[in-house]
Formats: structure tokens, C-alpha cells, sequence
């Protein structure tokens, strides 16, 4: 069952200002990368995280230099000094920082109601139980249920340290009210991996490589060779014809990157990876010279994104790498490649 995975505000401060450089957080994103998994950032977090950074982190850094300021410029070689503007460099930061939040992850579905009765009883609930103001907490549940019942057929992970999430009693009523069941809590985000994610010294690069069929590479790329020359050149961006080819071959092949999980429900480690596979194929001479020769004296600035890579009898040439995605799979108990799927190639 695919996995969509909601990170509490909590969760985004314990790794750090630059928790998108976290290696919790980096690994959690290869995992979403070999599993299919996706982030969802819901509005209260995006909110709270960022009104979080710019009170604490922006305001208040900002005003201890204020503060050190003030007291140089009583200094007689300090004085005249000018106190910086900050106010375009925290607007620009918030706006960066806010990317970061919601760059490449899963759009929050449209949640137009909060039913005020349900509001007014947990509030009234939370109060008589004496516990401190819990209405994010509320809303972020509220979110959760919504992920859960927009995505029937997806696991939804739930990453927060707030226990109130598995713990408190109304708010497991909502969850039995309402019938849901693909909910999961985790506790932080290595809790979540040492469930989901894998890691082994016996999974390696090498052992990638050697289950890498090269026959498949070159029959794919045989298959698909008229679509190269649109990849050399502006001027075949649009040609759909036959290309003959004059001389093809593999100079090399490297993993670039892999990314493993477990496949907890098939009882299976899947791995995602990235082969990079240098190519050498030279095309027959292009007939329509005049063509050609218009188009090369051209500068229009589109061909500034092709290689434009054509010999002295003006063949097309693509000498470049491309990469090959594969998906596989690990026995733990025989630490081998037990299967390999190709899924698809990227000459760009």
C-alpha cells in the first residue's frame, strides 16, 4: 500500500533551520523516492512553521543585533553607524523557506468545512480534562482524517512526538465515528524508517551493477534510437522519421544512486536505481544540408539547450550519459539481487 506521510510542526523544528538538509529528513525523502511514498504538508503546519521561524528565528536574532548595535554606536569610532533594513532579507527568507516546506510534495485536498460542533465539544472536552491549549493539535487531526478519507487507498503516516495523537480519547472517537483505519503514528522520523526503511553494508553499489542487464540497455536504446537525434539538436526537435545509425556502443556503466525500503506488507526489500550509462551513437549524414546549414547560421537561442553535436560530414552524434531507471529486489537472507524490472531511461 502506498504511503502518504504527514510531518507535525514539531518535527520540522527538531531537525534544525535547515531541515530540509537534515539526514533524517534527506533519508525520508529517498525513501518517498523508492517506495512511491509522498509528503503532504497540511495548511496548519505550513502556518505555524513559518510563524515559528520568524518569530524565533528571523525577530529575535534580528533584534539581538539591534540591541549590540545600539550599544556600539555609543562607542566614539562606532558612532553614525547606520542600523540595516531587514525587512526585504526576512521576506525573502520566509518565502524560501516556505518553498522548502511545500517544494515537490503532495498538495493538501480541499478541506472547505470545520464543523463547529465538533470544535466546540473538543475544546470543551480539553478544558474540563485540564490540559493545556491543544486546538493545533485539533486542527492537525482534523487534517489527518480529511488525508485519510480523500486517500482511501493510501496508508496515511502520521510523524509527530505530540502523544494526544494516539492518546487521547476523543480524538480516537473522531477516527471510530468517522471509520477510518489508514491511519499510523509515528513518533519521529527514525521510528518511522527503522519500520519502512532499509540499510545494508551487504547492499552496495556493486552488487547493483553486477544485476544491471547491458543486453537490456542496448535493445532499449536500439528500440528508442529515433528519438536521440531531437535530444542533440533544436533542428530534430520536431522530426518524427527513421534515423539509421553508423556506429553505436556502451563506453560505460555507473550506479549514480539507489534507494531501498521494505515492502512491509509483501515481506520484500525495493530498491530504486539510477544507473548512468555513457552512450556513443553516430547517425547517418543529414540529407537536407541547406536546411541544416540555415538553421546552424541561425540565433534564434533556442539551440542553446541542445549539445549540437554534428561531425565534419554533419552526422549527428550523442556522446553523452543517460539515465536508466531500474527496479529491484534484495533477499536479506541471501544478501542478493533477487529481481530486476527495468522502468524507463532519460537521455536529459
Amino acid at each position: 500500500m502506498y504511503k502518504i506521510i504527514i510531518l507535525d510542526t514539531n518535527i520540522y523544528r527538531q531537525l534544525g533551520t535547515a531541515f530540509y538538509e537534515h539526514i533524517d529528513y534527506v533519508n525520508l525523502i529517498h525513501y518517498g523516492y523508492s517506495s512511491g511514498a509522498e509528503i503532504l504538508v497540511t495548511p496548519t503546519v505550513v502556518n505555524e512553521y513559518l510563524d515559528f521561524y520568524k518569530r524565533e528565528i528571523l525577530e529575535k536574532n534580528t533584534q539581538e543585533i539591534k540591541k549590540a548595535l545600539a550599544r556600539l554606536i555609543k562607542l566614539e569610532k562606532f558612532r553614525g553607524l547606520k542600523e540595516p533594513d531587514y525587512t526585504k532579507r526576512i521576506e525573502s527568507q520566509l518565502k524560501f523557506v516556505r518553498s522548502k516546506l511545500i517544494e515537490g510534495n503532495l498538495r493538501f485536498p480541499a478541506n472547505m468545512s470545520l464543523a463547529e460542533e465538533e470544535l466546540i465539544s473538543f475544546l470543551i472536552e480539553n478544558k474540563q480534562e485540564g490540559k493545556k491549549d491543544n486546538t493545533r493539535d485539533y486542527l492537525i487531526w482534523l487534517n489527518t482524517l480529511h488525508a485519510a478519507q480523500h486517500y482511501l487507498e493510501y496508508q496515511i503516516i502520521l510523524i509527530s512526538e505530540d502523544r494526544i495523537f494516539t492518546e487521547n480519547a476523543y480524538f480516537q472517537q473522531l477516527k471510530a465515528e468517522r471509520q477510518i483505519e489508514n491511519i499510523s503514528v509515528y513518533r519521529n522520523i527514525p521510528a518511522f524508517l527503522s519500520v519502512y526503511g532499509f540499510s545494508s553494508p551487504m547492499l552496495t553499489s556493486a552488487l547493483i551493477l553486477k544485476s544491471i542487464p547491458v543486453a537490456l540497455i542496448e535493445k532499449e536504446l536500439l528500440q528508442e534510437k529515433n528519438a536521440i537525434p531531437s535530444y542533440i539538436s533544436y533542428f530534430y526537435y520536431s522530426t518524427e522519421r527513421e534515423f539509421s545509425l553508423e556506429e553505436f556502443r556502451i563506453e560505460n556503466i555507473k550506479v549514480d544512486a539507489f534507494y531501498a525500503h521494505k515492502n512491509v506488507e509483501e515481506n520484500k526489500v525495493e530498491i530504486i536505481a539510477q544507473i548512468m550509462v555513457m552512450v556513443y551513437m553516430l547517425f547517418e549524414p543529414e540529407q537536407d544540408t541547406e536546411a541544416l546549414n540555415r538553421y546552424m547560421t541561425s540565433d534564434d537561442g533556442k539551440r542553446r539547450r541542445f549539445s549540437e553535436t554534428f561531425d565534419q560530414a554533419l552526422r549527428p552524434v550523442f556522446h553523452q550519459e543517460i539515465m536508466f531507471l531500474f527496479s529491484l529486489e534484495f533477499s536479506e537472507d541471501s544478501n542478493s539481487i533477487t529481481n530486476v524490472e527495468y522502468l524507463n531511461f532519460f537521455p536529459d
